[in-house]
């Protein structure tokens, strides 16, 4: 028996299945997909209100849509990046540094992050939901997808290259905060081939 079934214990056809938390893909720009991935955010709408008083009355008014940040926690994979920039500490600096940053022990001097680069280096990101759906054809296998954004114009918040500790025997995980100009939700998105 299901709660989310039209008739208890009976078939759905399939589109009745719940989101599962667990099956999604991320892709990074230019790296692809991100193998190591742990977990990510899905974009947050916040919307700014303004109120008014008119005598003894208050209105509320929508205001502008702010796009909070999403976060991601990538595993660390030593030299055996998904990056394919080496490990993925080395490739969360060759992001930075590509986007602009360089040290003042650096041979290019002192230098900022630009917009531009850093739009090159990250974007755009696309979150995929998948479904249980999967078709072999030939060698391949379709897989189908629920649910989709699109990330644009993404530039770097914050960068954790994580923790040590003794105390623990967990894997090293880094953070990588990111914000963004806007998401595109995509409503049919295409199936995606492996």
């Amino acid at each position: 028996m299901t709660w989310w079934g039209t008739q208890l214990g009976g078939d759905v056809g399939g589109s009745g299945e719940p989101k599962r938390k667990y099956k999604f893909l991320v892709e990074l720009g230019p790296y692809g997909y991100l193998y190591s991935l742990n977990s990510i955010a899905k974009p947050t709408a916040t919307v700014q209100n303004n109120e008014y008083q008119l005598i003894n009355h208050h209105f509320s008014y929508p205001g502008t849509v702010k796009w909070e940040s999403i976060t991601m926690n990538l595993v660390d994979f030593g030299s055996q990046s998904p990056l394919h920039l080496g490990g993925n500490a080395s490739s969360l600096w060759k992001i930075l540094t590509n986007s602009g940053y360089s040290t003042p022990s650096s041979a290019g001097g002192l230098n900022t992050l630009e917009k531009g680069k850093s739009g090159v280096q990250l974007g755009p990101i696309v979150i995929s939901q998948i479904g249980s759906d999967q078709t072999s054809i030939g060698r391949a296998t379709q897989v189908k997808v629920t649910e989709q954004w699109i990330l644009h114009n993404p530039i770097i918040e914050k960068i954790s290259w994580g923790d040590l500790s003794y105390a623990e025997e967990g894997f090293v995980e880094y953070e990588l905060s990111i914000k963004y100009d806007w998401p595109e939700y995509v409503e049919n998105p295409a199936p995606l081939l492996f």
